[in-house]
Formats: structure tokens, sequence, C-alpha cells
């Protein structure tokens, strides 16, 4: 699984990846932290898991901390 952040803002934004989870199991982020330059992507280093049975939805948590502040997403991932 791989996880890529694009930016929309006109500026300059700090990231920290603070959490991904998931079924798949609890996943260190690299990098932790980067700034993505505007309209900027930044692509997290491949996640690799293995799951005994066919996922026909799995949830992501992904957890960043942007301008001191947290915020957590779920996203749901379909093959």
């Amino acid at each position: 699984m791989t996880v890529r952040f694009r930016s929309q803002s006109g500026e300059p934004i700090a990231v920290g990846v603070v959490e991904v989870k998931s079924a798949l199991g609890n996943f260190v982020p690299v990098p932790e932290s980067f700034t993505l330059q505007p309209g900027g992507v930044q692509v997290l280093e491949p996640m690799r898991s293995a799951y005994p049975a066919a996922i026909d939805e799995l949830e992501l948590l992904v957890s960043l901390r942007v301008r001191g502040k947290d915020e957590t997403q779920i996203l749901h991932l379909r093959p």
C-alpha cells in the first residue's frame, strides 16, 4: 500500500504524519515529516503487509499534524 499526499494550498505546508493504521497493521510512516510545496506531491514509502483473506474494503486511518493541530481521516479503500 502506498499513501500519497498532494497540496492544494498556495503556500508551503509542513506536515507530520502522526499515525497510519488499518486491519493490515500499524505502519511507521517514512518520511515522518515533510514540507509540501504548492501543488507538490509527497509519497510515503510503500507499506507492506500480508492479509489472509480477500479484502472488499479496507479502512485506513491517517492522522496528520499540520500547523500544530492534529487531524484524523478514515479512508475507505477498495480494490
